[in-house]
This record gives structure tokens, sequence and C-alpha cells, in this order.
């Protein structure tokens, strides 16, 4: 089996306009560092702006859910501090897996995509 979670910081626009780019570099630190913790057996990346890939190498589809959610959790539980003020954040993320949800490597990352999108328009701070 392999697993890939897209995550994808929710409202981080509002983030960068209100705080500015310097603040939301640092908020990406900060969840690259998130991510390392809680996925350290993982190969983590950024894939563009404010989204992440966590590739699970030998993880089933469940197990890979109940690790995104866990990294769900503990965004949210994280009090992002940035220029002494405390800043909550969310995550939205999106699971597939070979071979349960395909069985073309290529296909992986728009399933994980998509499972993205439905996280972010079933109201975000989710798992799909």
């Amino acid at each position: 089996p392999l697993s890939l979670v897209m995550c994808d910081l929710d409202y981080f626009k509002n983030c960068n306009d209100r705080y500015g780019h310097c603040v939301g570099d640092l908020m990406l630190v900060q969840f690259a560092q998130i991510l390392k913790k809680e996925a350290s057996h993982a190969v983590v990346a950024r894939y563009g702006g404010e989204e992440f890939a966590v590739l699970l190498p030998e993880m089933a589809r469940k197990e890979s859910l109940e690790l995104a959610e866990k990294i769900r959790k503990a965004v949210e539980d994280y009090s992002f501090e940035v220029r002494r003020e405390r800043i909550s954040m969310t995550i939205s993320a999106g699971v597939a897996s070979l071979p349960e949800d395909t069985l073309e490597m290529e296909d992986l990352i728009q399933k994980a995509d998509e499972a993205l999108y439905a996280a972010k328009r079933s109201g975000r701070n989710r798992v799909c």
C-alpha cells in the first residue's frame, strides 16, 4: 500500500492579508514542524502555496485517514504565535491510497486533491 495526504491551511489568504506574507511564512514553518512531528515516518513536502503533500509508504487508507485526522487535530489545538499574538489555524486534508482509491500511480495526486477539495467544500477543518 501507499497513501498520500494533501493538506491545505484554511483561509490562509486572510492570514497573509491581515498579518503580511512574513507572518504567513512563519505559520507555514510552524505547520511544517507539526507535520514533521506527527508524520515522522513520512515524506513531507511543500506542494505549492500553503499546500503540503504527505507521502506514506506502506500505509493503507484506514491508517492514513487516522494519521490525517491526528494532524488536523494537532493543528487545530496548536496556538500559532506570531509577534506575541496567538493565532488559531485549521487545515483541510484529502487522502488517497493505492490500491483502495486507484491502481494508477498517476491518479494518486488527483484523487488526494479531489478529496482535499471535498473537505474544503464540506466546511473546512476536516479530512476526506
